[in-house]
């Protein structure tokens, strides 16, 4: 069915999460929420920056020794 005739015959008040009660403001940020597997990916770019970033700056450091040299 088409999200506008869904939206005529029912609409979401409240919910339950984790057994409590949850307003219309959690719901819908839980429901903008990216899936598991986009969370775990943008998980795994936060921990790979600061190795990335300490790779591309030893590169550097190794460089101008080398020019230097």
């Amino acid at each position: 069915m088409h999200p506008m005739i869904l939206k005529k015959f029912f609409s979401i008040k409240t919910g339950l999460i984790e057994s409590k009660i949850a307003d219309m403001a959690t719901i819908n940020a839980m429901a903008t929420l990216p899936d598991r597997d986009t969370l775990i990916g943008m998980l795994l770019n936060v921990w790979n920056a600061p190795v990335q970033n300490f790779t591309i700056g030893m590169d550097a450091l190794s460089k101008k020794l080398e020019e230097e040299a």
